[in-house]
């Protein structure tokens, strides 16, 4: 899961050819939550960052960011038709 995570975080990283916009993250996680509905379902850490899943359960829709350390956030990817596994289970 880790590795899952780390390569994520090196895929999200943007180069010079590819600009990323970025939040503050209080201004965030208000318009995950009054635009989108979408609410916290987890959350990790990965070089010194913290990397956060939020879903509408209800929609599908989902946004997976990290947060720097001063506090900006940048989306990694965002999209639809989210779907809830069992823990622990193959799928």
């Amino acid at each position: 899961m880790r590795l899952l995570w780390g390569i994520i975080l090196l895929l999200s990283i943007p180069t010079a050819a590819h600009a990323q916009t970025c939040y503050n993250h209080t201004e965030l996680l208000k318009s995950l939550k009054d635009q989108h509905a979408e609410k916290l379902v987890g959350r990790g850490t990965s070089h010194g960052m913290i990397i956060e899943l939020f879903v509408n359960s209800k929609t599908g829709s989902w946004t997976l960011f990290y947060t720097r350390p001063d506090g900006v956030s940048c989306p990694i990817a965002t999209g639809f038709n989210w779907e809830k596994t069992r823990s622990g289970k193959d799928t």
